[in-house]
């Protein structure tokens, strides 16, 4: 009798696609990748809170991320307009 998963090969590991310090920075972005339907997992690991994707998710997850980091560096929009149109 073959052994259970005899034939099949091992899965890829997971990648990490951010690592923090503080939890909630890691949890904030696993909330950007849920938003998207990317699956993910959080773990604390050595170098801290890490948020690990499927490989064949990895690169889709990094360029959400780092449209959601861009946003956040993003100055908000003037009122300018709003102003001029309350001022008529």
């Amino acid at each position: 009798m073959d052994e259970p998963g005899a034939g099949t090969p091992p899965a890829e590991a997971p990648v990490a696609v951010f690592v923090a310090d503080d939890p909630r920075a890691c949890e904030e972005r696993a909330f950007v990748l849920t938003a998207v339907g990317i699956p993910h997992l959080v773990a604390l690991a050595p170098a801290g809170h890490v948020l690990l994707v499927d490989p064949a998710h990895a690169a889709e997850a990094r360029e959400h991320l780092a449209r959601y980091a861009a946003e956040r560096r993003a100055p908000p929009p003037s009122n300018n307009t709003t102003r001029r149109a309350a001022a008529d």
